[in-house]
């Protein structure tokens, strides 16, 4: 019977168990897992790298794609809202490049108060606010980070008497502010700048009347006018009213085309105290015709609108705002500004801007780089900034001085001439 003998040897190695291989491939698992995860921190840490540098580059001062900065400005349709669009035209028709540009949005408001209210509060960077409304709040914590940019517009303060005055309209010559006291006067809506300015005009005279309050512009025209003009009879009528605006307001333009109603002037010592003492209001007149029925101009005084900032919106971008703004204003023909009504020029600046710097409890001292940019115009712009009609006049003295010299010269020439002879 055949045998079969199996040789065995220690030197024999037996294949690779399951369990060696499975090993294996769980290592190889674990350095691609390794792998991947290497990968997705490493394209975090990227994203991460270019966000920090994507905001350091926007908080830049220099830096920045485009800043957009929120402007506060007044009802829809009103002369704030329309200069707040204006002034962004300005900024934007600058050929400057991307990374200096500034696009304003402006904000529709109440007005004045709602301004002022919403700047201190940092809901926004810029606000239109008329110059008055700012004494109020300077006494505050957060009125003290306000500050002044440039004035871009004034309204005339206009006071409308019709049939309901005592005096009449035939002897409104003599007549003046003083004598609303005791009178029924609408002055506009609360929280409005209209409001706020002719009551603090009146309360600066010493001047107390009777107010009557409305809802609307059309309504307060209404009582005026003591009739309906499409609200229905009017609930109560009105001595006088009066409205802070530029010229022509529509309301008062439909008020005056009744000869019967007619605009009061302010007297020389009305003027003065407003002007001098404890308001920063600037002496104006409304020119004849400006006004149906309107045969001479009417002195009065204006409030000037400011655009304000505060404290902590830097020196570089208030500059280059306050630069486009004095470049399209020295702009006779062509400023935005002045398309917009806008009654201000030169001269008036720095009239108000002096005024500041000599009563800063009035209002808001100006921005760092609102003076900066005026600091930049050249000695003949400011010196014509600060008084045009001035340096006319002392050039025609200059004038007369050489041409009386001259004459006195050639007169004693002659005197000395026909002594010899």
């Amino acid at each position: 019977m055949p045998c079969i003998v199996i040789a065995t040897s220690d030197n024999y190695q037996s294949p690779p168990a399951s369990t060696d291989v499975e090993h294996d491939l769980e290592q190889l698992r674990s350095r691609r897992r390794g792998r991947r995860l290497f990968l997705q921190v490493e394209s975090s840490v990227i994203r991460i790298l270019e966000l920090v540098l994507v905001i350091g580059f926007t908080l830049s001062p220099t830096g920045w794609a485009q800043q957009t900065l929120r402007l506060a400005t007044g009802n829809p349709g009103g002369i704030y809202e329309i200069l707040g669009s204006q002034i962004g035209n300005v900024l934007n028709d600058r050929n400057l490049p991307d990374d200096k540009k500034i696009q304003i949005q402006p904000e529709p408001t109440t007005g004045s108060p709602q301004n002022l209210q919403k700047l201190m509060d940092g809901e926004v960077e810029l606000a239109l606010v008329q110059a008055d409304s700012v004494t109020k709040v300077m006494q505050g914590e957060k009125g003290k980070t306000l500050r002044t940019i440039i004035a871009v517009t004034q309204a005339p303060i206009q006071i409308v008497v019709g049939p309901a005055f005592e005096s009449g309209p035939q002897n409104l010559k003599n007549d003046n502010p003083a004598h609303l006291a005791g009178r029924w006067v609408v002055i506009g809506m609360d929280d409005t700048g209209n409001n706020f300015t002719a009551k603090q005009m009146l309360d600066w005279l010493k001047i107390k009347p009777n107010f009557i309050p409305v809802t609307s512009f059309l309504e307060m025209m209404q009582f005026v006018a003591g009739r309906d003009i499409g609200l229905g009879p009017p609930t109560k009528k009105a001595d006088a009213g009066i409205w802070v605006s530029s010229a022509p307001n529509p309301n008062v333009s439909y008020l005056l085309a009744d000869p019967a109603f007619k605009l009061v002037q302010f007297r020389a010592d009305q003027i003065a105290t407003l002007i001098n003492d404890v308001a920063p209001y600037v002496a104006a007149t409304i020119d004849q015709h400006t006004y149906p029925n309107q045969t001479e101009r009417v002195r009065t005084v204006a409030v000037p609108t400011l655009l304000l900032s505060r404290d902590d919106i830097p020196e570089s971008t208030v500059k280059p705002i306050t630069t486009a703004l004095l470049e399209d204003l020295r702009k006779t023909a062509t400023s935005k500004l002045r398309q917009s009504r806008s009654a201000i020029d030169f001269p008036t600046i720095m009239a108000i801007m002096n005024k500041i710097d000599r009563m800063p409890e009035v209002s808001a001292p100006w921005h760092l780089g609102a003076r900066a940019a005026i600091q930049d115009l050249s000695w003949y712009q400011r010196l014509s900034a600060e008084g045009e009609v001035y340096l006319f006049w002392l050039l025609l003295t200059i004038l007369a001085l050489v041409i009386f010299t001259i004459a006195l010269l050639r007169e004693v020439r002659s005197q000395v001439v026909f002594g010899f002879l």
